[in-house]
């Protein structure tokens, strides 16, 4: 039996957190079934990410968050752990973990040029996070960390961990450490190659997909004006395809040349010049972008392929605000009419 798809409001940090705050309770009424903040502190103007959640646990009710990622790069796990445990009380549960190896943003501003022993890193920190959060004494010495006998005087709480995957090495351990994995603006050719090494990862502890997340994080754009939606995302779609492991990409695009000279333009600084090679085709592939109507259809496309999660990120809408009750109206009823239907 397909299992219900999710729906999850994905916004930037980057905005007046009232004004976040506001967008997150209009998201809750719309039957977002949750919100995931991606984690880009130290960097930029970014509001600090577990502050901003744990406003959110005061402000909304029923509604699921987490991170879409953090990192044990820029935060210990240990406090990784202890700002979840806090959150777990402040919203009565409805939290997830999302920790990956972090991206260039954040990880530049703190002076790592190149991540350092990522698999060893995250699957150290998943481990220690879950003894802490299970009330067990902890002691441990890591590449990038340690521990000293640190031990959480609270209940024990268990609280899911999704991991950020690219590669496939990260996506083995995702499947076999994890309880879902966190996608990030993949085609389907790709989800699909995803999938065979998360396959890897689950059967080395005999676990399959039927109790396993996959949440894919879609920088989306949607308007009944569907020229708007495509100039709205253009930027991002470049950005997309410069972090994107060219592998992968090589495996499943035509305009493969295209796509490099695109990482060319944005490693010499010059985005706006990347953003007009962006053709309607990688949008379509890289992003969810279009009508309320070709949203509906690319969500459902987006269930077939076996997405459990699915996160509309940023930018989402010219004005945010209208664009969630879009959303609410237009989208969301007939995702969830059809579900119940079956």
């Amino acid at each position: 039996m397909k299992r219900p798809i999710n729906i999850i409001f994905g916004p930037s940090t980057k905005m007046p957190i009232n004004e976040l705050i506001e967008l997150s309770i209009i998201a809750e009424k719309a039957c977002f079934d949750g919100i995931m903040l991606p984690d880009l502190n130290p960097a930029g103007s970014y509001n600090d990410t577990f502050l901003t959640l744990a406003a959110l646990a005061i402000s909304t009710k029923q509604i699921t968050l987490g991170t879409a990622i953090c990192n044990p790069y820029t935060r210990h796990p240990a406090m990784i752990a202890r700002a979840f445990r806090t959150l777990y009380d402040l919203s009565n549960g409805r939290v997830v973990i999302g920790i990956g190896a972090g991206g260039l943003l954040p990880l530049s501003s703190i002076c790592y040029k190149s991540w350092k022993s990522p698999l060893r890193v995250v699957e150290d920190s998943i481990i220690i996070i879950r003894r802490l959060l299970n009330g067990e004494k902890v002691t441990h010495k890591s590449i990038t960390f340690s521990v000293c006998n640190l031990q959480f005087k609270n209940p024990p709480v268990s609280i899911p961990i999704f991991i950020g995957a690219r590669r496939d090495g990260m996506l083995r351990l995702a499947g076999r450490l994890g309880d879902g994995v966190i996608l990030s603006a993949c085609s389907e050719e790709i989800i699909e190659i995803s999938k065979k090494y998360l396959m890897d990862g689950l059967k080395k502890v005999n676990k399959d997909l039927s109790n396993f997340s996959i949440v894919h994080w879609t920088y989306s754009s949607i308007s009944k004006d569907l020229n708007e939606a495509k100039e709205l995302i253009k930027k991002t779609v470049a950005q997309v395809l410069y972090y994107h492991p060219i592998e992968f990409l090589e495996r499943t695009c035509e305009d493969i040349e295209a796509i490099i000279k695109i990482r060319e333009l944005i490693s010499s600084g010059d985005i706006n010049a990347a953003k007009e090679l962006v053709t309607d085709e990688m949008i379509d592939r890289f992003s969810l972008t279009g009508t309320p109507e070709e949203i509906i259809e690319k969500i459902e496309r987006q269930a077939k392929v076996g997405i459990t999660h699915l996160v509309l990120g940023y930018p989402i809408g010219k004005e945010l605000n209208k664009t969630l009750k879009l959303v609410k109206n237009e989208i969301i009823p007939h995702i969830k009419d059809k579900e119940n239907n079956h």
